[in-house]
Parts: C-alpha cells; sequence; structure tokens
C-alpha cells in the first residue's frame, strides 16, 4: 500500500508540472478561461456564465449546484464570481 501511496504522490508532482512548464503557469490559464467568460469585462462571471466556465474548466455540475458554489466560493458577497473567487472554486491559488 506504501508503494501505491508513493507511485499517486509522483503522479500529482507530475501534473503539477505539465501546469506550469511552457508559456503557461495555472494563473495564465485561469485568467484565459475566465476572460473568455466575462464578456463584458466586469472583472466577474454570474450564475449562468459560471456554470458554462466550470463545465469548460472540466468541472461538470448541475444548474442547481451553482448557487451551492456562488455560496461557497463568493467571499466579498456580491453574488458573483470574481477571477481570484472562481480559481479556489478550481483548485488554483491565482497569482497576479
Amino acid at each position: 500500500d506504501d508503494m501505491e501511496d508513493e507511485e499517486d504522490d509522483d503522479e500529482d508532482d507530475e501534473d503539477d508540472e505539465e501546469w506550469d512548464t511552457g508559456l503557461f503557469d495555472r494563473s495564465s490559464i485561469i485568467r484565459g478561461i475566465f476572460a473568455r467568460f466575462d464578456r463584458d469585462g466586469s472583472g466577474t462571471i454570474e450564475g449562468n456564465e459560471l456554470y458554462s466556465c466550470l463545465w469548460c474548466f472540466g468541472k461538470p455540475c448541475w444548474p442547481s449546484q451553482v448557487d451551492d458554489y456562488l455560496q461557497m466560493y463568493d467571499t466579498d458577497g456580491s453574488g458573483k464570481i470574481g477571477i481570484k473567487e472562481f480559481a479556489a472554486i478550481c483548485g488554483v491559488e491565482y497569482q497576479e
């Protein structure tokens, strides 16, 4: 079992390395995806946009779950998701 755990850890490290190699880092990827859905350039995305955005980022959910994401991650209480909040949903520490 310990060997399997070590192999899993190695796979996680490889995934992290893939994120941070080449021309893009995690924050760049998040910015690109987020900008695609922030059509008005307001710096936030709302419920229906968040639903589409989550699917694009590989986090499929039901429309009813979007409200749960908003409640959990809308740290400023705006009712919308900013880029840092979106990064948190995706499990990425956002750096400007």
